[in-house]
């Protein structure tokens, strides 16, 4: 026999089976990508730095001209969220996606701002962050580069870059790979941000460089400065990865990932350990 516990999704705060359709075919989401999203980790009912998510959430409405419900607040999500968790008794750690969508009408030019939202819920194993024992391998993929502008700093569902980007590593047996931006500097890699080290000052791409406005890339840069490291957010041209001494990404669900090479070039992985156990502890406050 299989596991008997159905599992659950929430459709505009209505709890229904996740095994039965619920979304037609004239929604926006589907037909052009009007949608953007948030992916959260929590152990159990705990939602780590869930203020940061919705704050880029909505900022991303914003720019994306969608209206917000006057019920749609971060402690009325928080709430239909944990809700789900407990009703499909997932306690330990869990990916939530959480994705707001605009209401079917019209074809490019909607006819409505009104919105929609899907919670989904699933369990993880990495209850708690750790370091990964074997460190990534990456490469550059330069066949699309990514466009700067105000909506490159959000999760939206024109995400094809991150899908021909993610082909290119398993085609090619990387573990990662990290894109560029117009101007042919790095930006981040499939779904993280990217953090280089050298003589112990960290460097990362500006937002204004291209990449997503990261809620763990926000933290670390943080607690950087709080331990007296210096930060540079800068222009990373490709060539900086063959001076730096340590190359790392950030992501909600991993925290930290430490990158052992890149082409013929290895690295260490010290600031990225001492950088993840300061944000574990910020975590169990979050």
């Amino acid at each position: 026999m299989g596991n008997t516990f159905k599992k659950y999704i929430n459709l505009n705060g209505q709890i229904l089976p996740a095994e039965e359709p619920h979304i037609y075919h004239t929604n926006r989401a589907f037909c052009y990508g009007d949608s953007l999203f948030e992916t959260i980790h929590a152990n159990g009912v705990n939602l780590h730095f869930f203020e940061d998510h919705f704050g880029r959430l909505t900022q991303g409405m914003k720019s994306l001209k969608m209206a917000q419900p006057l019920l749609f607040s971060q402690k009325y999500l928080e709430e239909e969220i944990t809700g789900l968790i407990k009703r499909n008794r997932y306690f330990t750690g869990n990916r939530i996606r959480l994705t707001i969508f605009r209401n079917p009408g019209g074809y490019y030019t909607p006819t409505d701002s009104q919105i929609s939202w899907l919670i989904e819920v699933n369990p993880i194993t990495n209850q708690e962050y750790q370091l990964n024992e074997k460190g990534l391998k990456v490469s550059i993929y330069d066949a699309i580069r990514k466009p700067v502008n105000i909506l490159s700093a959000f999760k939206t569902g024109n995400s094809l870059i991150y899908t021909m980007a993610g082909l290119y590593k398993t085609e090619n047996n990387f573990d990662d790979c990290l894109l560029l931006n117009a101007e042919g500097n790095l930006v981040e890699a499939v779904s993280s941000n990217l953090f280089l080290v050298k003589n112990h000052s960290l460097l990362t791409p500006p937002v204004g460089e291209g990449p997503v406005m990261g809620i763990t890339r926000k933290h670390i840069i943080g607690i950087a400065r709080e331990l007296k490291i210096p930060v540079y957010e800068q222009a990373l041209k490709p060539g900086y990865l063959l001076d730096a001494d340590e190359c790392f990404l950030t992501n909600t669900i991993q925290g930290i990932s430490w990158v052992m090479g890149y082409r013929t070039k290895r690295y260490f992985s010290k600031m990225a350990a001492t950088l993840l156990e300061e944000l574990k502890k910020r975590m169990k406050v979050s």
